[in-house]
């Protein structure tokens, strides 16, 4: 996956120069050595920074403020650029079936180029801070009288290293005036080490829940990211992430389970470690059984998952749990005309999901590795859990 992302990137990196080198000599157009150098300079200098990037594990270096401006140069020159040089290629093809010569599609390439502009920019400016609340109620036959009206608040994604302290005082300001029963987190707390959490020590504990706050782990709270020489300090780092969530008070269900009680009766909240369909480049770590384990088969079971591919794999398939929370999609983080990107690798990505009586509910998340988003904010969701009559 990675390999082709590269390919498409240097593409898009270096198609633009070799149309201008051909539309030259076709027209015969001599420029001197030095000119026709340095045009070429910003291209060569964008692949090579691509190439270094994929070097990295996963695509991702250890300095933030490098991903970050690596994707500011793309988003604004080599994108809008490509998209101006493809229309115009396109243009020059149907120019024959014109009578008038000229390329129409400059003019579309330049609008599209302004698009693309626009997009960025304010996918990475106004859209992260966009954040919404997401108001549900979903009914269950089986849920204990004594929870009827109990009140979850599901977040994930928060990308600590890449988020803005107002933004996460934001996050937990309108998350406290809920007034919530419980608070799920599904993951991704950090970019890739533990050092981000450092700075929201103190933030990280005024989550308010009458029950408290339950989280899981999700893939880049681990250490797959990061190409450690050392198998301990990859260990330590590991162990550090879960430490600084239960430190705020959190509990982190590691393949496990939690009971909350109301009035002699119960419900149970499981959670499970990341899942990944690729082990070969990710390990699975989830555990269903262990997590069920101790828990009654007449029991109602709310269960935490980071990857919402999870759902389909095993639980819809394995077990009859009633609702399934997920995150780690963020949505895309962009949708065009109804279409998200992540659609085509998630097939339950984004919203309220139902197989039978099993729903899956899958939230976008409130960051990302790159703060971006575009029609797709960051959200909280608020369940209003409901006894059918």
């Amino acid at each position: 996956m990675i390999h082709r992302i590269v390919i498409l990137l240097l593409l898009l990196i270096l198609l633009p120069d070799c149309y201008r080198a051909w539309r030259n000599s076709c027209r015969k157009v001599k420029k001197p050595l030095w000119q026709r150098i340095l045009r070429w300079v910003p291209s060569v200098l964008m692949a090579a920074g691509t190439c270094l990037l994929a070097c990295s594990k996963g695509f991702l270096p250890e300095k933030n403020w490098t991903i970050s401006l690596y994707l500011w140069v793309l988003g604004v020159y080599f994108i809008p650029r490509f998209a101006l040089r493809l229309c115009m290629a396109i243009g020059r093809l149907f120019r024959p079936l014109s009578k008038k010569r000229r390329n129409w599609g400059r003019p579309a390439g330049i609008l599209l180029a302004l698009t693309c502009l626009y997009i960025f920019i304010y996918g990475m400016t106004l859209g992260p801070r966009q954040l919404t609340v997401k108001q549900m109620e979903m009914t269950f036959g089986d849920l204990p009288e004594a929870f009827d009206g109990y009140r979850l608040v599901v977040i994930s994604d928060l990308h600590l290293g890449s988020a803005q302290t107002a933004f996460v005082e934001r996050v937990i300001s309108t998350i406290n005036v809920q007034q919530p029963d419980i608070i799920c987190f599904l993951g991704d707390i950090q970019n890739t080490e533990p050092q981000e959490l450092y700075p929201y020590t103190t933030l990280l504990r005024s989550f308010e829940a009458r029950d408290g706050v339950i989280s899981v782990l999700g893939n880049h709270d681990y250490s797959y990211y990061v190409s450690y020489k050392d198998d301990a300090v990859k260990a330590a780092n590991e162990r550090e992430t879960v430490a600084r969530e239960r430190q705020a008070g959190w509990t982190v269900l590691a393949n496990e389970s939690r009971r909350v009680e109301r009035h002699k009766q119960y419900i149970y909240f499981v959670g499970t470690e990341n899942y990944s369909d690729r082990p070969q480049r990710q390990p699975s770590t989830a555990d269903l059984e262990k997590a069920m384990d101790g828990v009654p088969a007449d029991a109602f079971v709310i269960l935490l998952q980071h990857n919402p591919l999870f759902w389909r794999a095993e639980v819809s398939r394995q077990t009859d749990i009633p609702l399934t929370l997920c995150g780690h999609t963020h949505g895309g983080q962009i949708s065009l005309l109804g279409q998200r990107a992540s659609s085509f690798r998630y097939p339950e990505d984004c919203g309220l999901y139902t197989q039978g009586h099993q729903r899956l509910i899958v939230t976008t998340g409130l960051g990302g590795l790159m703060p971006f988003r575009f029609n797709m904010p960051p959200e909280i969701v608020i369940i209003t859990l409901r006894k059918s009559k």
